[in-house]
């Protein structure tokens, strides 16, 4: 039995996390927020989450799969009714007016959970005098990277909590390292596919790749808005090496993680990419990362990879190109697995978790945790 589930029962509280969006939108913010609710439950919490995300019923029927209280809604009366019944309040994606403020009116203790680096896009005097009000009522601030907690709590203090990988994926980490010796495809992408993700690059990079005569296999995994442009562009690549495999999960998932030389994450959108989950998911595989310069993917990527200058078609090609030589994928794999294990497994997740809200709890600081 892992350490964080002997906690006493007087240990235990009213959780409350606010996150939009919520599942069954697959994306970082969504399935972090399902990680932390399910960690406090296993240990005997009383765990809400509310969102704006509304569903239909078939949606509705596969998101309460687990034994979850989920509210969807937009008001903010009801918002503020749900913090009032809470211990403590996570803000997933950093501190927004409404859940500030209502932290504030209800004396419920608030932990702004910052997804992504970036600075506050509020207009207006008094857009940004709410903004400092309600930030004022952060009790803790948490970064998902050092890169996050910086640039959004430039006062200093809060800690750092890497993102997990998804434990459906990496539980098959060690089996798929073992007995899948074979890393036949050359370049995995896994990501939402649209354009801020640079899959569009992605292509033109490993056209480029093909124009000069390299031989490789490339596949690429998610939806999105241009996957039927992605789709049509894949089927015009020479003796299909490049191929498009739309939504994968699950084990199948973890088997192109297992068979493939590197994860390529091209992004372009700068600050707004936060701290994707198939990095840490790709170290644990072993699976090194060809990455954009992305302040958080630098961080993330560490020395267990490569990175070029964002939205640069050269940088990306120049580093395909050498990734392709003889011992090139050896040199970073070695560094992967263990990076995966002292920061991103899911286990260390949870357990930071349970840590940060029963100090919460039972800080006799109401002011600071």
């Amino acid at each position: 039995m892992q350490a964080w589930h002997r906690m006493s029962n007087k240990n235990k509280g009213k959780a409350l996390i606010v996150s939009n969006p919520y599942l069954p939108q697959l994306s970082g913010v969504p399935i972090v927020s399902q990680v932390m609710a399910m960690a406090l439950m296993e240990v005997g919490w009383d765990v809400t989450v509310i969102t704006e995300l509304l569903l239909t019923g078939a949606e509705e029927e596969q998101a309460c799969r687990h034994n979850l209280r989920v509210v969807r809604t937009k008001s903010s009366t009801a918002l503020a009714i749900e913090c009032r019944r809470a211990d403590v309040v996570i803000m997933n994606g950093g501190c927004s007016r409404k859940v500030g403020l209502s932290c504030l009116l209800s004396r419920a203790k608030l932990i702004a959970w910052h997804q992504m680096a970036g600075t506050e896009t509020s207009v207006g005097k008094l857009s940004k005098l709410l903004h400092s009000v309600a930030s004022g009522r952060v009790n803790l601030h948490v970064g998902a990277s050092e890169t996050a907690l910086k640039t959004r709590n430039p006062n200093g203090g809060g800690i750092v909590v890497y993102n997990p990988g998804r434990d459906c994926i990496t539980k098959f980490a060690k089996e798929r390292s073992e007995t899948f010796t074979d890393r036949g495809i050359d370049f995995l992408y896994v990501g939402r596919i649209d354009r801020s993700k640079g899959v569009e690059l992605f292509l033109d990079s490993l056209e480029q790749l093909q124009k000069d005569g390299m031989s490789f296999r490339a596949e690429i995994i998610g939806g999105g808005p241009l996957q039927n442009i992605v789709e049509s562009r894949c089927k015009e690549f020479q003796n299909r090496s490049v191929r498009y495999l739309g939504q994968l999960n699950g084990e199948t998932l973890a088997n192109k993680y297992a068979s493939s030389k590197y994860l390529v994450v091209p992004t372009t959108s700068g600050h707004r990419e936060g701290f994707p989950l198939v990095v840490a998911e790709s170290l644990a595989f072993g699976t090194p990362i060809i990455s954009a310069n992305s302040p958080e993917l630098v961080e993330a990527v560490a020395n267990c990879g490569e990175l070029f200058e964002m939205d640069s078609k050269e940088g990306l090609v120049e580093l395909l190109r050498r990734s392709l030589e003889p011992y090139c994928w050896e040199k970073y794999s070695v560094r992967c697995q263990p990076r995966f294990k002292l920061s991103f497994a899911e286990q260390v997740f949870k357990k930071s978790i349970v840590d940060i809200m029963s100090s919460c709890v039972f800080s006799r600081n109401n002011a600071t945790i």
